[in-house]
């Protein structure tokens, strides 16, 4: 999957299954909300993707005074998208920019932390709370928080257009909006936060030619820029996948109620799967960890033991709130006849805002393991080990970083 291409951020800027003969029509040839994409006639402009090699032309409308890209993208607001090649170079550093693309450090949400805000104005707003429930559910370290004081938030509105659902890709900086027109599910406010995670379309792939045929008789003529192909300044996760909630379906934009996207070899299972907005697939929830995945742990961690007290020092971690200290226990048994067993069990030393952390409770024996037996027939042993994390203002832990611990009461 791709970043973008699940389309996904980079450097510098579901789950429906079926018989293989059987085929899900659709009730209706209207497609549904948030896959509008050309409701109006389209124009020409130009973005500059922070990491891509090359300005990128494209093919937006003007709806309620924002540029929109793809149907749902927003690009800026109607009139400060640069018409020539030119009037971008001459912005270069202002205006519109474009959530692809933008670099991790500023295009990602930091930590994984998502502020945000729901319009008491909006309808139903338990499609919102709902979507960051799922998403959250899928990957432990994103978490959107209801804003306090954050500059950079999302803030979630009524679109004017029943069947609009809208936002930008991925931080933008200040507040940025996710607007949702009173027809917007659960799975399409899912879809739109995966926008603003950092995620795009699926059918933009660079690769996709390989993976989906577009019939461009059955499409709309204003539709058909919205599915060029993005290859510069963008990453790739994985194998194509029909079933991303990022993906339309397979009558999006058709104006004459015949398929205009369709597998490649056809298959009627991807089929299927295509334009789900159920719920994130194994491929999307891939791509958002690899995009906000746990952070290491500290690094330069060292003890010594002055006055045989164990002394603890290491590296400070970016954004950490305080540093949890454990003293772990393994035990590891390998025998001929009971096979293999381990277990672990941690106990906690202290807490502090600190870098470093003196053990008074555990005084150095200058053992790290404590061997109960070893013979023939196997081994059983205890090891202790030092283990340090980081932790968040959102209360989540780093991966531990982890040093043998002297102190074995062999």
């Amino acid at each position: 999957m791709r970043f973008p291409r699940t389309l996904a951020l980079l450097s510098a800027l579901g789950l429906l299954s079926a018989c293989a003969d059987a085929v899900v029509e659709p009730e209706a040839t209207v497609p549904a909300a948030g896959e509008r994409t050309a409701q109006g006639p389209l124009l020409t402009g130009w973005i500059w993707r922070a990491g891509a090699t090359l300005p990128l032309e494209v093919r937006y409308e003007e709806r309620d005074g924002l540029a929109i890209w793809q149907g749902d993208i927003i690009i800026g607001k109607a009139g400060e998208v640069p018409a020539t090649l030119q009037a971008l170079r001459a912005r270069m550093g202002g205006g519109p920019r474009l959530g692809l693309g933008i670099s991790p450090g500023s295009g990602r949400w930091p930590l994984g932390i998502v502020p945000y805000v729901i319009d008491p104005g909006l309808a139903n707003a338990s499609r919102v709370t709902n979507a960051i429930a799922h998403i959250e559910s899928q990957w432990g370290y994103v978490d959107f928080v209801p804003r306090t004081s954050e500059t950079d938030y999302v803030y979630v509105t009524t679109a004017s257009g029943a069947g609009d659902c809208a936002t930008a890709v991925g931080r933008q900086g200040g507040q940025q909006v996710v607007y949702l027109g009173v027809n917007c599910t659960q799975g399409n406010a899912t879809h739109e936060l995966l926008h603003t995670l950092g995620m795009h379309h699926e059918q933009n792939r660079c690769d996709r030619d390989t993976y989906l045929t577009i019939k461009w008789a059955n499409m709309r003529d204003p539709a058909e820029p919205y599915y060029a192909k993005a290859c510069d300044g963008y990453d790739e996760y994985g194998a194509y996948d029909y079933g991303s909630m990022m993906h339309y379906g397979p009558y999006a934009d058709s104006q004459n109620g015949q398929r205009t996207l369709e597998p490649k070899p056809f298959s009627s299972s991807n089929l299927n799967k295509m334009g789900q907005r159920s719920g994130l697939s194994t491929r999307d929830r891939t791509t958002v960890s690899e995009m906000y995945p746990r952070l290491l742990g500290p690094t330069g961690l060292a003890v010594s033991y002055p006055g045989n007290v164990p002394s603890l020092s290491w590296n400070p971690v970016s954004g950490a709130s305080y540093y949890a200290v454990e003293l772990t226990q393994r035990y590891e048994e390998s025998d001929y006849e009971r096979g293999y067993t381990s277990w672990e069990a941690g106990s906690l030393v202290g807490n502090t805002t600190g870098t470093s952390l003196t053990d008074t409770s555990n005084p150095y024996t200058g053992q790290s393991v404590c061997n109960v037996y070893s013979n023939a027939y196997g081994y059983s042993d205890y090891s202790y080990y030092y283990d340090v994390y980081a932790v968040f203002p959102n209360g989540k832990l780093s991966w531990n970083s982890r040093v043998p611990a002297e102190v074995g009461p062999c």
